[in-house]
């Protein structure tokens, strides 16, 4: 009787000291596509060496333990044990379904890994445009028309957010080849909030320039000032 969440490429009841070598040393160490002729010429390569016509293709009864059936070519069946108490009778899975079930776990394995990665890097990036935001917002509020140190800063911090933007964009754009980017993209309140951002740097792109322009008219005009005296 197996549980359902039954691992079905480890050793099952099913199985044999024999049949189970050649499953997990010959067939299920391929891989994909596997081939229990290839398994049966794993096992025996002397014999392949040799060119015995023998170790072409893999015996009776590598095939009956390869499609689950048994010694008189039946099919076998276990008893699966189910969450909610109940039973079934199943049939015995072929080797093939077996190695298969191990690649989608390994599959969902990596999955969850890189969907853990992205979080963990959307996070990140959330963060260091809050902080971006943070400074140029500052140095908005400090912002004197006559002072060049306070635009020096303004400008630094404006440079500073549109640099981090144009990481942010990199990294969402650049997703057609990864699923895993390709959901953070499409997520749509990030992408509002990017966006807003951008908007908020076109504005402060705009402000820094007419303030740029300011502080010349400004020194322009003292230096004519100077000039008349």
């Amino acid at each position: 009787m197996l549980a359902d969440d039954q691992r079905l490429w480890e050793r099952q009841p099913w199985d044999t000291d024999a049949s189970y070598t050649a499953f997990a040393l010959y067939y299920f160490s391929q891989r994909p596509p596997r081939s229990v002729n290839e398994a049966y010429r794993k096992k025996n390569p002397v014999k392949v060496a040799k060119g015995q016509q023998d170790a072409r293709n893999a015996p009776s009864n590598w095939r009956r333990w390869s499609t689950g059936k048994d010694p008189k070519n039946r099919q076998k069946y276990y008893i699966l044990q189910n969450d909610d108490g109940t039973q079934e009778t199943k049939i015995v899975p072929s080797w093939a379904e077996r190695a298969q079930a191990f690649d989608d776990h390994q599959l969902k394995l990596a999955r969850d890994k890189a969907a853990q990665e992205i979080q963990q890097t959307t996070e990140k990036m959330q963060q260091t445009l809050h902080d971006a935001t943070k400074k140029l917002a500052t140095a908005w509020s400090k912002y004197s028309p006559s002072g060049d140190e306070n635009i020096a800063t303004l400008a630094q911090a404006t440079d500073r957010l549109v640099g981090v933007l144009g990481h942010v964009f990199d990294v969402f754009g650049d997703s057609d080849q990864d699923d895993g980017r390709q959901q953070a993209r499409t997520d749509q309140t990030d992408m509002q909030r990017v966006d807003e951002i951008a908007r908020l740097v076109g504005l402060g792109l705009q402000r820094k320039k007419q303030a740029e322009k300011r502080a010349a008219d400004q020194r322009a005009a003292k230096g004519k000032k100077k000039n008349e005296t």
